[in-house]
């Protein structure tokens, strides 16, 4: 993700193997120009869920991932961590909370963002925002008040209304890097094109995945993207599934999504790889189209 996403919209963000010690200012990002920020360290292995060995580190403590597994297999693996900069983040209520939004991505490069987000609020002073993590403190969590629909917040004034915007914006950019890199290993550098290599994001064209992505909003206001989720929890929106009412045409859900707080919701598409080269070719003074 580091390497696709924008890099002024992530943390500084690195990748090491299990058992390896780090000293306090680890070399190699994967996005050099990532934000720093002066709060530490976030670790966090590869591919866990439920906030699962989440652990934090000052600036000056000897970075070493400590698995918490009772799994001594588990344990024994080398398990691939994640090491951020910790975001300088904003409080809702008091409470340290993300946003969890739904990208649908479909194999020829169309995307689709969902037009409702839900805000995860932790519990207390607990600096974990994660849902099914909060929900361990059965005498306090409260699930009206600790995941909360964003439509309703930037509609009361709690958070800024250019929220979807800049979700929208960052996706579109995700997207459009991960359909070069695809693009450009078709393309051999010093000859002709790589019919191995894939034409599409995923192996079929008309495939698609659902992903959620986290984000969290910096003390001065950023949208920050930490992590793409696969096969993301529809717990946090409800039992409840509504009827989908698109706001573009050709999205390949056709059964139920996730019920909103507002009567129109759907997804909205936020980027196409057709409509990008054809606005391009449009552009190009060697068009045809441009030049009639």
């Amino acid at each position: 993700l580091p390497l696709y996403a924008p890099e002024e919209a992530m943390p500084w963000t690195t990748i090491f193997m299990n058992q390896v010690s780090y000293k306090s200012y680890p070399h190699g990002a994967l996005n050099p120009k990532g934000r720093q920020y002066d709060l530490g360290w976030v670790l966090k292995p590869n591919d866990s869920s439920n906030a699962w060995g989440v652990q934090f580190f000052h600036d000056d403590d000897e970075i070493s991932p400590n698995n918490p597994s009772s799994d001594q297999r588990q344990q024994e693996e080398k398990t691939i961590w994640i090491l951020q900069r910790r975001i300088n983040s904003q409080k809702l209520d008091g409470h340290f909370f993300h946003i969890r939004a739904l990208l649908l991505v479909v194999g020829d490069m169309d995307g689709y963002l969902f037009d409702d987000a839900r805000v995860l609020i932790a519990v207390g002073d607990e600096q974990i925002t994660n849902k099914s993590y909060n929900e361990t403190f059965v005498d306090k969590y409260d699930n009206d008040f600790h995941n909360r629909s964003l439509q309703i917040e930037i509609e009361k004034n709690h958070l800024p209304a250019s929220l979807f915007k800049s979700m929208r914006t960052i996706c579109a950019k995700l997207l459009a890097n991960l359909d070069d890199h695809v693009l450009k290993n078709r393309q051999r550098q010093d000859g002709p094109v790589n019919k191995k290599a894939p034409r599409h994001f995923f192996t079929l064209p008309n495939s698609y995945e659902l992903f959620g992505l986290d984000f969290m909003l910096d003390d001065q206001s950023n949208l920050l993207l930490l992590e793409a989720n696969p096969e993301p929890s529809m717990g946090m929106w409800g039992e409840e599934r509504a009827p989908p009412k698109f706001s573009s045409y050709n999205c390949p859900i056709s059964s139920k999504v996730p019920r909103s707080s507002i009567s129109m919701i759907g997804f909205t598409k936020i980027y196409s790889r057709r409509l990008r080269f054809a606005l391009a070719a449009m552009s190009s003074s060697s068009s045809p189209l441009a030049a009639a």
